[in-house]
């Protein structure tokens, strides 16, 4: 069901529906299918972190349409610039 959100593979996943919509949520992560395609299909945004300098990977994941970020207080300064709330 569109409800359930938990995702089997990961201990303690939380069933985002409880806590908030996940339209409210940024998921960051490394990996383009597992992190930036399972956050959306959810219904999450996300962000992609490069933070090994890995320039082709991160030049293919923004050409896929994601936002690549180089460390977690990229992210800070990210939110600060959107319109999240």
């Amino acid at each position: 069901s569109s409800r359930n959100r938990r995702v089997p593979s990961l201990p303690g996943a939380v069933d985002v529906d409880k806590i908030c919509h996940p339209s409210e949520v940024l998921h960051i992560g490394n990996d383009f299918i597992k992190d930036f395609e399972g956050a959306r299909r959810v219904g999450m945004h996300c962000v992609l972190l490069d933070r090994y300098g890995e320039e082709e990977k991160a030049a293919e994941w923004r050409r896929r349409g994601a936002p690549v970020l180089k460390d977690l207080l990229d992210v800070v300064e990210f939110l600060g610039r959107s319109d999240c709330q």
